[in-house]
């Protein structure tokens, strides 16, 4: 028996491009998800600031006064003299409240872009989606630093424990939320 000596020709080779994968869908999908979630969870939150005016106006006078901290013996004597007068509590809320109405309207644009650049699939959209969705999220990080803040200048740790860890809460979230935004692969790559 013998073989057979014609060459056989190898079919030439095809550069195949790589699949689109699931990843890259699947991370904008998420990052969306998330700036979503912080527009509409402000929203909740300032509907609730406004719907229940009386006890967040409650809430932010006995920060302001230190009502508590005057009336304990051991903690805050040497910052009490930091207390200012419960008539301004009213235009404290309404200033948060302007703030938290400007953020939502900055995480909905946000999220607005964010939903375009995914559904149309547009590399085009991602450069001012990734743009809006961080200054969005940064108008959110900005208002917990300034509540936890304003709070320890008033030493509402010490008898507020509980609206302290809202906050601090919230910019944990909002640092984690900038860091799954501005993830790799979240860009089409061109």
């Amino acid at each position: 028996m013998s073989t057979p000596t014609a060459k056989t020709e190898a079919a030439p080779l095809r550069v195949v491009p790589e699949p689109e994968r699931s990843g890259r869908t699947g991370i904008l999908l998420f990052q969306t998800l998330i700036l979503t979630w912080a527009a509409a969870w402000l929203t909740l939150v300032v509907t609730n600031n406004i719907n229940d005016f009386g006890t967040n106006r409650s809430l932010i006078a006995g920060m302001l006064t230190m009502d508590e901290l005057a009336a304990d013996d051991v903690f805050g004597n040497g910052i009490e003299w930091r207390a200012m007068p419960e008539g301004l509590a009213v235009p404290a809320l309404i200033g948060v409240i302007a703030y938290q109405l400007l953020s939502i309207v900055l995480l909905w644009r946000g999220a607005v872009f964010a939903i375009k650049t995914l559904v149309r699939r547009e590399p085009a959209l991602a450069a001012p989606a990734l743009r809006a969705a961080n200054l969005g999220l940064t108008a959110l990080a900005g208002l917990f630093a300034v509540f936890l803040c304003g709070g320890m200048w008033f030493g509402y740790w010490m008898k507020m424990g509980p609206v302290q860890m809202v906050h601090l809460t919230g910019l944990i979230i909002s640092i984690l939320a900038v860091i799954v935004v501005n993830l790799p692969g979240s860009r089409d790559r061109s």
